[in-house]
């Protein structure tokens, strides 16, 4: 079916405002007599805290407030599990926990004060490495979880704040079946998620009681509930302001600082502004889960997967409360997207003294993915089969459960390797020494969830969208118009776009999950069908038909009698009931059986003297159902993809015995547009999803095939396998250095 704006590559509504500095951010508002805000926080991974000295930072001139967790109440707040307190009570679990906050005139001021800040502490035992925290003995970091909401009724182990199972048939009978069995062990380190702009939250509560909020949020729906709780206020007295974000990629969407500037405001009685520097949030934000993955796989002899077991200890840090579920939704996806009659996986997040980690793009499926199909060419290699035959061999196809036990419609993933193959260089042969081919299959769900929008039609035909969804940087209130003015059959500048406040906006669950073009799209094409239904029914009363009689198509209503009248021509028939066309639209979706499938091939050159890595070239192949707007889609893989090399050679947060090792952007070696391949993205527009007119999905699955793509590219060429991410030179080479002798080429 051809479509008059969706598929069209259209630019980005909000990009004049941002390269002009027209957008205004969190950052970039002011309030009339407003403190700045700092925060004390532990030099320690785990401590007592014996006594707060705050005697001299309250005496400083220019302070107006300083708060611990005496002048709180003692609750705890988190999504999954309300397991963190705003202010450290009686013990630091992490360096860079919250122990005090002060709120002053000028930022340089609060710093000062935050220095006078006297704390004793009594150093306890630290335990970083999520395997030392499951085992017997291990210093127990949260002995009340039990009483914490959702926390688990029982301790399974020590330090394991949840535990949930996957699988299909008996994988204990299928390893009996099997010919052959191999085991591997993968891990994957911390990372940030690596946007440039800070966490910043600005709070204000006024003579009646009403606090508005503005901060970096890109759920601020959810943001209002879970602060109306903690909070003990009602939902109604709160009003989150949200703006232009800074970047987010999956760590925007917890509480941050929001609760240490209302208890400021509340005590100081003036608005407080809270800005986290650079060495805070790489510090005491909530990055990626470090992740330890072993998977065992029974097969036949001519390579027919028939078993797989999969442990997967995803280290939470010190608490879990960031994240929607403990256990973050990428340990479903750990056995790979391969037939496989009898599997289990065993998934846990563990308490460590380590920053609390959070939701990254796409949620544990990178780690898993790089484990996943790394295993997979390792498999085929102890074979002696090519990966790719491997791989046709047992990729899921059309009516086949997942792995764990879904029902998938539309499985593409076959579809989605033979054409990155086909486009890539993949049969080609190699020009130069030491240059490796590797490829990767990954799958995600469509994003599930809840989203309300408003349409209103203006006398003059134009249309305004109110939406409640954020644009985290995706391009997505782009794609919310041409939803909008595909169904209203007027061009894309003739819809408008309103947003940023929980006090005006209709309800949305929030930027994440691959949801909101599904999710926030189709609540927008609902709003539109119903002001259309309005439309016609005053139409009908205003001619004396009835509205069945009447039809819309291509922007124009069909009369009973050959009339056609264009939108503007039937409200301007109207009268003054032109002015009461509002359309309401909500959708939620609970369960989503559609899956997108992605595949990519990585070109790298190796340099068996220094062991660095070049990616020369990645070709993505991603089923999308249907592109609302290719180019932003084709974005959106080049994003992922450059993320993914950065997971897979450079970025970790290290923290031996819960020490950060990183706290500026300078020693972190996230990769720049210098350090970017050459991406080739193609859309394959297949198998339809849920979304408007068919859309599936596009933020976070592009992300899981990269590091894995790269670590099979990087054996291809020097025959050398790190299970281990970063694969740093260091690593390579020292590798390369271990054999006896380098590989020829």
């Amino acid at each position: 079916m051809a479509y008059g704006v969706v598929g069209q590559s259209l630019p980005r509504i909000d990009a004049l405002a941002k390269v002009t500095g027209e957008a205004l951010y969190t950052g970039d508002i002011r309030l009339p007599g407003c403190l700045e805000a700092k925060v004390l926080r532990s030099p320690l991974p785990h401590a007592k805290i014996l006594h707060i000295d705050t005697t001299r930072a309250e005496r400083l001139p220019g302070v107006a407030a300083v708060i611990t967790a005496k002048d709180l109440p003692p609750r705890r707040y988190g999504h999954g599990i309300a397991d963190q307190l705003v202010l450290a009570r009686d013990r630091v679990l992490f360096v860079g926990e919250r122990v005090a906050a002060v709120a002053a005139v000028d930022e340089a001021t609060a710093a000062e004060a935050v220095e006078l800040i006297r704390v004793e502490y009594e150093e306890l035992p630290a335990v970083t490495d999520p395997l030392e925290a499951m085992a017997e003995g291990a210093p127990v970091l949260h002995p009340e979880l039990a009483s914490y909401r959702g926390g688990p009724r029982a301790l399974e182990a020590p330090n394991v704040v949840a535990h949930v199972v996957y699988g299909v048939g008996d994988v204990e009978a299928g390893f009996r079946q099997a010919d052959l069995v191999y085991e591997d062990t993968f891990r994957t380190p911390v990372v940030h998620q690596g946007y440039l702009e800070p966490h910043t939250c600005l709070v204000e509560i006024g003579a009646a009681g009403k606090v508005r909020i503005w901060t970096t949020t890109k759920s601020p729906f959810e943001l209002r509930a879970h602060l109306a709780e903690l909070l003990g206020l009602p939902v109604s007295s709160i009003e989150v302001h949200y703006s232009y974000l800074g970047g987010d990629f999956g760590g925007k969407g917890a509480i941050m600082d929001e609760p240490i500037c209302y208890y400021l405001a509340l005590k100081s009685g003036r608005p407080v502004r809270l800005t986290m520097t650079v060495a805070e949030e790489l510090t005491a934000a909530n990055p990626r889960h470090a992740a330890i993955i072993t998977i065992k796989s029974g097969l036949k002899r001519d390579g027919e997967l028939v078993a797989r077991q999969v442990r997967v200890v995803f280290d939470a840090g010190a608490y879990a409360g960031a994240n929607t579920h403990p256990v973050v939704a990428g340990a479903r996806r750990a056995l790979g997207p391969y037939r496989i009659p009898h599997t289990r996986i065993d998934a846990y997040a563990v308490y460590t003294n380590s920053v609390p980690a959070g939701h990254c793009r796409a949620p544990g499926d990178p780690q898993v993915f790089f484990a996943v199909e790394s295993h997979t060419d390792m498999l085929a290699a102890r074979l002696g089969l090519d990966p790719v035959e491997f791989r046709r061999k047992n990729l899921l196809r059309e009516g086949d459960l997942s792995p764990s036990g879904l029902a998938w419609e539309g499985i593409c993933a076959l579809e989605v390797m033979e054409k990155a193959l086909s486009l890539s260089d993949w049969r080609k042969p190699k020009p130069s020494p030491y240059v490796g081919r590797g490829l990767a299959v990954t799958e995600r769900t469509v994003g599930a969830g809840a989203s309300t929008a408003v349409v209103k039609l203006h006398p003059d035909g134009s249309a305004t969208v109110v939406t409640g969804a954020t644009d985290p940087g995706t391009g997505s209130h782009t794609a919310l118009r041409q939803v909008a003015a595909e169904e209203l059959g007027v061009p894309v500048e003739r819809v408008a776009l309103a947003w940023g406040s929980t006090g005006l906006a209709p309800y949305d669950q929030g930027s994440g999950s691959s949801r909101v073009t599904h999710v926030a799209g189709q609540a927008v094409r609902l709003a539109v069908q119903d002001a259309l239904a309005q439309l016609k029914q005053a139409l009908g009363a205003r001619l004396g038909v009835t509205a069945e009689a009447i039809t819309f198509q291509d922007g124009a209503f069909s009369l009973p009698h050959g009339q056609r009248l264009s939108l503007s021509e039937a409200l301007a028939l109207l009268g003054r009931a032109r002015n009461v066309i509002i359309g309401r639209g909500s959708y939620v979706a609970e369960e989503i059986r559609h899956t997108c499938f992605s595949c990519q091939v990585a070109e790298v050159a190796v340099d068996p003297e220094t062991g660095y890595v070049e990616v020369r070239k990645v070709v993505a192949v991603n089923d999308i159902g249907r592109a609302i707007n290719p180019a932003a889609a084709r974005g959106q893989v080049g994003g992922a993809v450059g993320q993914g090399i950065g997971f897979a050679l450079t970025e970790e947060l290290p923290h031996p015995d819960g020490i950060p090792r990183v706290t500026a952007l300078a020693d972190y070696k996230m990769p720049t547009a210098l350090d970017a391949p050459a991406v080739e993205s193609h859309l394959l527009e297949g198998a339809l999803g849920p979304g408007p007119f068919g859309a599936k999905s596009i933020g976070e699955q592009p992300i899981a095939a990269a590091a894995p793509a790269v670590a099979n590219a990087i054996y291809d060429a020097v025959r050398v396998r790190l299970t281990e991410l970063p694969i740093t030179p260091e690593k390579l080479r020292r590798a390369l250095k271990g054999r006896r002798e380098v590989p020829e080429p």
